[in-house]
């Protein structure tokens, strides 16, 4: 989860002593001048989770030497922050940025890039109940880290050679709870494709409208769609795509008692994402976002209601040996003397390992089915789910089957089938 800014009164005290023109550095490798760009104090344990929570957009593959650094900065302390101000961590892969503050008592304003592994690795080696004190030499271009006995000088850049992020202006912004955020995106993000064949399908559409949200992700064998009602506030519906790997990342670092402030600026280029003490900047994909609407089901031949902790055991029983054979499960949907009495028979088969089933007693209306679907993107959608029970709905075994949680129509998920051989 997210740490929340220091309170100022939770600041290890500052027990650097003030550089002078006389005072010289002992066994120090670089020669740093007295008067420095950039002096701050701030607590290694905190700047360590800071740290954490912006790897994420970090540069994995780059030729370009500020993507693999994190950029440091601060903002001084006011009269009203009792000596207090804040320090800026931020890191950049050009298509998202994500920047982060702690408390942090500034003595003297400034910037610096230096490569974010060093620093990490750094950080993490440090007393976490001590003082970290960053000094910076802005005509070397290099951060000194001091704490307790510990002196280290990294080099880095400029901050002027760190991408700067868009001039923004909010087109449209909403505001919603941790948890409830994270909850739409776990129901969401996983289906999304995580192959670039068409980058359309690596992001999430976000349907923003004045009375209600939708959230749609497909990868051509399965959609996922999450609709909310409620007052947005948004006066223009808007259409955009954000990129699924980002949306992955940020839900983790989500705190549930958080509110994430989600806008997308007025030329539709990029989204943001906020909380207290964290920005996430993306840029959105461009193209058109299959019509989803053309993939729900809307009829049905039988309905099926499950106890969803047993579905998910017994489809992970099946994934033994559907592995093996492409993730095909097979379920036969067997109606009773009355609704109440149907039976869900879960099967899977290996020409070279074995087979296995399982039934289940299941709430079914309608005739018998027999259907073959990816066991992985089932346990996927059952681990999606928050309900207790589950309920799937189907025509034929050549028609997609939609799945779904009780009580809950705002959460649709359709899967194609998978072929049966005899």
């Amino acid at each position: 989860m997210l740490a929340q800014t220091t309170e100022p009164q939770t600041l290890p005290p500052d027990t650097t002593e003030p550089s002078s023109s006389n005072a010289t550095l002992i066994n120090a490798p670089l020669n740093l001048p007295t008067l420095p760009a950039l002096n701050a104090v701030c607590a290694p344990a905190a700047l360590a989770v800071t740290l954490r929570n912006v790897k994420h957009t970090v540069a994995a593959r780059t030729t370009l030497p500020a993507l693999k650094c994190a950029l440091l900065s601060t903002t001084p302390q006011t009269d009203q922050t009792d000596g207090v101000g804040q320090l800026s961590v931020s890191t950049s892969r050009l298509d998202a940025t994500s920047s982060a503050w702690l408390a942090a008592r500034v003595n003297s304003p400034g910037s610096i890039a230096v490569p974010f592994d060093t620093l990490s690795e750094l950080i993490a080696h440090l007393p976490q109940n001590a003082t970290v004190n960053f000094e910076v030499d802005a005509a070397l271009q290099t951060l000194r880290v001091r704490c307790d006995d510990i002196v280290t000088n990294i080099k880095g850049l400029s901050a002027t050679e760190f991408p700067q992020p868009p001039a923004w202006e909010t087109g449209a912004q909403i505001e919603l709870a941790g948890k409830e955020f994270k909850g739409l995106m776990r129901q969401v993000v996983y289906a999304a494709a995580v192959d670039d064949s068409r980058p359309v399908l690596t992001g999430i559409l976000f349907e923003l409208n004045p009375n209600g949200l939708a959230f749609a992700a497909a990868d051509g064998f399965r959609l996922s769609l999450r609709a909310l009602e409620a007052a947005t506030g948004v006066q223009t519906a808007q259409r955009v795509i954000v990129p699924a790997q980002a949306l992955r990342d940020f839900e983790k670092i989500v705190a549930e008692d958080a509110v994430v402030t989600l806008a997308v600026n007025a030329s539709k280029t990029h989204a943001q994402f906020t909380m207290p003490n964290y920005r996430l900047v993306v840029s959105l994909i461009e193209g058109n976002f299959p019509d989803y609407r053309q993939i729900v089901p809307t009829t049905h031949a039988t309905r099926v209601v499950m106890d969803a902790g047993a579905f998910g055991a017994a489809v992970d029983l099946a994934m033994i040996f559907a592995k093996q054979s492409h993730n095909l499960v097979i379920l036969d949907v067997q109606p009773g003397e009355n609704e109440n009495a149907g039976l869900l028979r879960i099967t899977a088969r290996s020409a070279e390992g074995g087979d296995t089933v399982r039934a289940l007693a299941a709430a079914v209306n309608g005739p018998a089915q027999r259907i073959g679907l990816n066991g992985k993107f089932v346990k996927e959608f059952v681990a999606s789910v928050s309900a207790p029970q589950i309920v799937l709905q189907c025509s034929t075994a050549a028609s997609p089957v939609l799945f779904g949680e009780v009580a809950n129509s705002g959460y649709k998920h359709v899967l194609m089938p998978m072929h049966i051989t005899k």
